[in-house]
């Protein structure tokens, strides 16, 4: 029986590992899926994962799981391992039983099992579970602590107990992906760089931005243009060794791709978007006659948009010619029609007295006690 990462490690190192034909990996991360991928690589003819997670639940990438199936690994999900099978010392299969749930109510980890068992058939068992980091040179009860199998950090700042000693990665949360690590490794650094009196400030300018074009131009139906498939080695040739199976675009590709753009940083470089229009007409002969008919409620404002009075009418285009008649000093108005003027012109009017204090056009109106 091998365990997962030293069956990757000695393989990175070239050592000369023998694999059988059939190989049951029992795992359901990424771990287990390279583990997989690499022994189909290494000459398994067949590669079963077993694993105690329902196909839903399995914690490895869904992309490295389809890449796992279209090279052929077979996936057993919600089963757990019961005990290998062996004849005189040789591996023959595994033992299976049927798993009904992994966490319980809490989010625990407490798998259950139900009755219904089952073998797997194979000459080797891979186990690429339970990764834990060896942290069996931190004495107890020292300055660095332990809780849970995971080293105790400041979140800001990843510093331990001890003063000037940082962690990150897997040692401080729960396996992730290499990036999470990345990201640990720039936290401390820039935590370091403070406490030796820099700023924190750890960024490499590695490409100087020039100016944008502020022309985009026009790409028809660019937001229904489909993504370019990243082409990617045959499942033939990708079992055959190592190499990178996504290959990237070409140039043709690129561009089509790069077409698709639905967020642009274009317009971090422009200027705030104008505010929309405002409604308000001028309060001229020809924009009086374009009013309706009809029931509803207008203001009259000043040259800078001072509201002077709020009207409802039984007849707006009639009132506001009167209005003009009449020798307004308005220059701009605004109306709606609303069947319920004489209610739409108290609301406007309460609305008024509630940011100004007093009626419109700044009169003392004996209706000003009426709101």
């Amino acid at each position: 029986m091998l365990w997962g990462v030293d069956f990757q490690g000695q393989m990175a190192e070239g050592r000369d590992i023998a694999l059988k034909d059939r190989v049951i990996v029992v795992g359901g991360g990424n771990m287990a899926v390279d583990v997989a991928l690499t022994a189909r690589r290494c000459g398994a003819r067949e590669v079963t994962m077993v694993c105690l997670e329902s196909r839903e639940e399995m914690p490895a990438h869904e992309w490295e799981i389809a890449g796992a199936l279209e090279e052929g690994v077979q996936l057993m999900p919600s089963w757990g391992p019961r005990k290998v099978l062996n004849d005189n010392g040789r591996v023959t299969g595994l033992a299976v039983i049927q798993c009904t749930s992994v966490f319980d109510e809490n989010g625990n980890f407490a798998p259950a099992f139900c009755d219904t068992s089952d073998t797997v058939a194979g000459d080797q068992i891979i186990m690429a579970i339970g990764q834990a980091s060896d942290l069996s040179f931190l004495p107890d009860g020292g300055p660095v602590l332990v809780n849970h199998g995971l080293i105790v950090v400041n979140d800001k700042s990843l510093e331990t107990g001890m003063p000037g000693v940082y962690a990150g990665g897997d040692v401080v949360k729960v396996p992730g992906s290499i990036i999470h690590a990345i990201a640990a490794g720039r936290l401390a650094a820039s935590s370091i760089d403070q406490s030796l009196g820099g700023d924190g400030e750890i960024g490499d300018v590695l490409f100087e931005r020039a100016e944008p074009n502020q022309h985009i131009g026009r790409e028809e139906g660019f937001a229904f243009k489909t993504r370019e498939k990243v082409p990617e080695l045959s499942v033939n040739e990708r079992i055959r060794g190592f190499r990178e199976v996504a290959l990237g675009y070409d140039e043709d590709q690129a561009m089509r791709e790069a077409k698709r753009c639905l967020q642009c940083d274009l317009r971090l470089f422009m200027e705030c978007n104008p505010s929309p229009p405002e409604k308000l007409l001028a309060f001229n002969e020809e924009n009086l006659s374009q009013v309706p008919e009809a029931e509803g409620v207008f203001q009259l404002y000043d040259e800078d948009h001072n509201i002077l009075s709020i009207k409802g009418t039984a007849n707006m285009q009639r009132d506001l010619l009167q209005q003009m008649e009449d020798g307004t000093t308005s220059a701009w108005f605004d109306f709606e029609e609303d069947k319920m003027y004489s209610k739409r012109e108290s609301e406007l009017m309460q609305q008024y007295l509630q940011e100004h204090g007093e009626m419109p056009g700044g009169s003392d109106s004996d209706m000003d006690d009426l709101f």
